[in-house]
């Protein structure tokens, strides 16, 4: 460890004739580059907002100028390649050589990896199997820094055992990083330990089970974290660990809240609940078995309901759209933002409600914009940039479209019309108002119009998985309100700056 304690005198920092937007690294920062820089095996967790890229940037960077790294791979979802990694190294070191592998023909992607002037690799975890699985295919890679590492939480995934084939050659790197790495509880852990620490983990995933969970009382099918799991698999994993979190690092954020704002169902929304209820409990009853896709088709509508706009498929075939009258949400909504000092941001994961609250923005005479899958990555860079400058009343956005390395502190209110039923999605983009800049209390409503949404949002809260929640819920839906008459039990706080 000593060789390594010299990176913060001894590392060759850009100057600002080199770089004028260089930022030199905060003290954790440093330190966590120390630690992954010692470590040919290494997790490196933090909140969002800590500045783990730059962590391993500078690890990898030292890594390279020591000889100890001469090709290194940075494997990362696109949009974290593009949004985080990228835009990292043009601010840091702008003159190195990178080489992107995707979104090019196969044999450009084999040609640029064993192009000998490179200095970084990117590619993204589906690419990953297929590299390693050519012979030489390689390319003399001897780090891999792989970001999100809840993308391989699966063990039997082709990209789960490319990596954990890669990282048993021990001369080879392997670091994983990740804001979340148990979104869903401790199986999540199971596949990510036997890449890095495999020695803390039985060979079988059901001995690993039976360590960290027990048998639901009522559905043997299910699991229940053992309390304190968590805390058993972080000690587990320590000596491999560098982890920060946000208010560690940036105490002087301020606090955030996350009200919860009941509102009741519109007449049609009641109605159409109940009659989707009803066709969903007779096929259960009729197929006896329920598919997990045909659950999650089962809880999207309601969701889309909640929404106010629900798809549907037209007798001509083709897919329609539904618009639910939903106003007393539309209510709250307004509430909400004309009890906000500066731009609101909105999220829903459905197209169909975004584009509705489009629409009622414009004619409102708000400045509004909208990121979802069909908004490209530039115009995404440029909305932002807007919505940063001030020049955005209101942002509309799918979640997932959101989730990597975005900046909005110019907010401190978001809004969630609609929930998505996963746990990184909907904590990575909270994450995007909670970051180093924000200088004002954060405010994160929930419109909550159905029991579904109750439950997704207590099992989000939970880091529950929200499968076999909706067969559990139709049973047992007397026990949730329905809302009668019951408008907002939760006060409206009034956040101007």
């Amino acid at each position: 460890m000593n060789m390594y304690a010299g990176v913060m005198e001894g590392y060759d920092w850009p100057t600002p004739s080199d770089n004028p937007d260089f930022k030199r690294p905060a003290n954790h920062q440093i330190e966590g580059a120390v630690f992954l820089a010692a470590r040919n095996r290494a997790f490196c967790f933090g909140d969002i907002g800590t500045g783990k890229t730059t962590m391993a940037f500078w690890a990898m960077r030292w890594r390279q100028k020591a000889g100890l790294t001469k090709r290194p791979l940075i494997v990362a979802p696109s949009d974290a390649l593009d949004g985080t990694w990228l835009d990292a190294i043009e601010s840091i070191e702008p003159t190195l050589k990178t080489a992107v592998l995707y979104n090019c023909p196969r044999a450009e992607k084999f040609r640029r990896m064993a192009d000998p002037t490179v200095d970084v690799l990117l590619t993204t975890p589906d690419w990953l199997g297929e590299i390693y699985n050519q012979p030489g295919g390689d390319g003399s890679v001897d780090l891999i820094i792989a970001d999100e590492s809840t993308e391989y939480k699966n063990y039997t995934a082709v990209r789960s055992k490319a990596l954990t084939w890669f990282a048993r050659n021990q001369s080879r790197a392997v670091w994983l990083m990740s804001g979340e790495p148990m979104p869903q509880g401790p199986d999540d852990m199971f596949s990510q330990c036997r890449i890095v620490c495999p020695e803390v983990v039985p060979k079988s995933f059901q001995v690993w089970q039976d360590w960290t969970s027990t048998p639901h009382e009522f559905d043997m099918r299910k699991r229940i974290p053992r309390p304190g799991v968590e805390r058993w698999i972080y000690e587990r994993i320590a000596p491999y660990t560098v982890r920060y979190a946000l208010e560690d690092v940036w105490p002087n954020i301020p606090a955030s809240h996350k009200p919860e704002v009941k509102i009741e169902e519109t007449r049609e929304q009641n109605r159409l609940r109940q009659q989707l209820e009803a066709e969903w409990v007779a096929e259960v009853s009729a197929e006896h078995t329920i598919t997990a896709a045909h659950e999650a088709a089962g809880m999207q509508k309601l969701l889309q309901l909640a929404a106010g706009a629900v798809l549907y498929i037209a007798p001509d075939g083709r897919q329609r759209v539904h618009f639910v009258d939903c106003q007393p949400k539309l209510d709250a909504l307004f509430r909400i933002m004309g009890d906000t000092k500066g731009p609101v941001i909105v999220y829903c994961p459905f197209t169909a409600p975004l584009l509705m609250l489009e629409a009622v923005m414009q004619h409102k005479g708000l400045r509004v914009a909208l990121v979802n899958g069909d908004v490209s990555k530039s115009k995404r860079r440029e909305i932002y940039k807007k919505f940063q400058a001030g020049m955005i009343d209101i942002l509309l956005a799918n979640p997932k479209a959101l989730r990597y390395s975005v900046t909005l502190t110019k907010a401190n209110t978001v809004v969630w019309w609609s929930l998505p039923w996963e746990q990184l999605a909907y904590g990575q983009a909270n994450g995007r108002i909670r970051r180093p800049g924000q200088e004002r209390e954060q405010f994160i409503f929930h419109l909550l119009v159905s029991w579904i949404e109750q439950e997704v949002l207590s099992r989000l809260k939970q880091k529950r998985s929200a499968q076999g929640a909706l067969l559990q819920l139709l049973n047992n839906r007397g026990n949730y309100a329905r809302h009668p008459g019951t408008h907002s039990n939760v006060e409206l706080v009034r956040h101007a700056a």
